[in-house]
């Protein structure tokens, strides 16, 4: 799952956005932690426990002095796993700055609309009026991809709940219609926080908690599939269209793609759609893409996600997993190990 903080450049320390930290302050290393900008500049910046038990860490003096910045900004952050982070700079306007070329190896300043950043974020699911409305960086970013009459919200239990975005006299992105039904469906009677995650056009996944933070229970039940000594929620694979198994080499754990079989591709796969999803035993989701080669694209990769899907789950050499998809041909891809 993709997230980001935002928070203003101008003290000594900076504070984790709260959401960004509850899903990836567990995985954060102490000591030396590397932050890369847009072009290829480093800062090194060390995480001191004493201070990240409060979300907090030094950056500002750092970036105030590399990027000579006099004044309030955003600063957008981007988790890599191994104290890797991306960042982006704004202005208040959100207007990006420039940055300096690196003195090694320069690179081309990414577009304002990166593929991974600010696509996920927290607000609030809101009683009577039954409405949510989207984080302002979030619309400045992804407004002109969504189609307001077509948006699908989709909880941790695969179930698409469809809903409608209306923009409000301030320019505010607003999703009203649909959400009663889905405040009627959880049995929701006070006001929930809602994260929020933009994984493909129009799609969002989501989860929704109390004031506490206490989750939601998405499903009275969960199948335990004992068949398949493995619990894949409420899914059976009994429902899949189509599917395959694949004893994972030690290649395939460690590369960023991997290869799927051309029948799995041409029955399974809808032809030229290249996002899909891949969801864990637990219901967990990661963004992924398919790549298609050869001279009648009939060898095909999962590529973007796959590497991190692997790693996420602790996928092994000698693992055998299913990969299958269901009758509806949706963009999910389901991910299953089997035991044997």
């Amino acid at each position: 799952m993709t997230c980001f903080g935002f928070e203003t450049v101008g003290q000594e320390f900076l504070r984790f956005d709260e959401t960004f930290f509850d899903y990836w302050g567990q995985h954060m290393e102490m000591g030396t932690n590397y932050f890369r900008d847009p072009v290829g500049n480093y800062l090194m910046l060390e995480f001191e426990e004493s201070f990240m038990q409060n979300r907090s860490f030094r950056i500002a003096r750092e970036i105030s002095n590399f990027y000579n910045l006099d004044d309030l900004y955003w600063l957008g952050i981007l988790y890599c796993g191994h104290c890797y982070f991306q960042i982006r700079i704004f202005s208040l306007a959100m207007k990006e700055i420039e940055y300096p070329a690196p003195r090694l190896l320069p690179n081309p300043q990414q577009p304002l609309s990166s593929s991974r950043f600010f696509t996920c974020f927290k607000s609030e699911l809101l009683l009577p009026q039954t409405c949510i409305k989207l984080e302002y960086a979030f619309v400045i970013f992804w407004a002109h991809e969504l189609d307001y009459d077509n948006i699908q919200l989709i909880d941790p239990r695969q179930k698409k709940h469809d809903v409608r975005i209306h923009k409000s006299v301030n320019a505010d992105l607003i999703i009203e219609k649909g959400v009663l039904e889905m405040v009627q469906y959880f049995n929701v009677k006070e006001n929930k926080i809602i994260h929020m995650s933009y994984v493909d056009r129009n799609t969002f996944l989501f989860r929704l908690f109390s004031s506490d933070g206490i989750e939601i229970n998405y499903a009275p039940e969960v199948v335990n599939i004992s068949n398949h000594d493995t619990h894949l929620g409420d899914y059976d694979p009994a429902d899949f269209y189509y599917s395959m198994a694949k004893c994972l080499s030690e290649n395939d754990t460690k590369s960023s793609s991997l290869y799927l079989e051309s029948e799995f591709a041409a029955k399974a796969l809808v032809r030229n759609r290249t996002r899909y999803i891949l969801v864990n035993s637990e219901g967990d989701c990661w963004p992924c893409t398919i790549r298609r080669s050869g001279r009648t694209n009939k060898e095909c990769y999962l590529s973007c996600g796959w590497k991190e899907f692997c790693k996420e789950n602790k996928l092994k050499e000698g693992t055998i997993i299913r990969l299958g998809v269901d009758k509806e041909q949706s963009n999910f891809i389901y991910v299953m190990e089997i035991k044997v």
